[in-house]
């Protein structure tokens, strides 16, 4: 968990490193029925409409202590339609892929593990403020996947198709 909020504290400071970039964290839950939550960086181009984040999931949250999963997701999504509809608010449709993996390090063998792969469509709105250079956003996406479960020496597929993430964040654009 240190290691992830080390890693967002760079991304957030190389920010002046790239031209109109926007680097940011947000966090969120699964609406779906297996509710976990999850931090994440983000990176942004004004030049693409591509979204890059790395996810860290947590196990309920909300029902006992929060306690780190080990599972952590790379996500990329791409806004296909970005409008604006006001001088500070932009509204968006994203579809986009997803791969994650999980191991139990904490029973110390380390040989539980599961990876897996999605499809993302979701959407979303932007508020941008201080000229652009401060951007609050919320999205929500469905983002049903695929995967291979190893389990006690068994392997098992698993699969979701009610994983719908939904998040509330920002961005530092420089």
């Amino acid at each position: 968990m240190k290691r992830f909020f080390v890693v967002s504290f760079f991304l957030l400071a190389s920010a002046l490193a790239f031209p109109r970039a926007g680097f940011g964290v947000h966090g969120g839950f699964d609406c779906g029925r297996d509710s976990d939550s999850f931090v994440s960086a983000s990176f942004r181009r004004d030049t693409s409409p591509w979204v890059f984040s790395l996810d860290a999931h947590f196990s309920n949250p909300l029902f006992s202590d929060l306690k780190f999963a080990d599972t952590f997701t790379f996500v990329a999504d791409d806004y296909f339609v970005n409008e604006r509809v006001s001088e500070h608010m932009d509204v968006y449709v994203l579809w986009g892929s997803s791969a994650g993996f999980y191991s139990d390090f904490s029973a110390g063998s380390g040989r539980d593990f599961s990876v897996g792969t999605g499809s993302r469509f979701g959407v979303g709105f932007d508020f941008f403020f201080l000229n652009r250079h401060l951007e609050f956003f919320s999205q929500a996406v469905w983002n049903p996947y695929l995967g291979v479960k190893r389990e006690d020496g068994d392997f098992n597929f698993l699969g979701k198709i009610d994983n719908f993430p939904c998040s509330v964040g920002f961005r530092v654009w420089n």
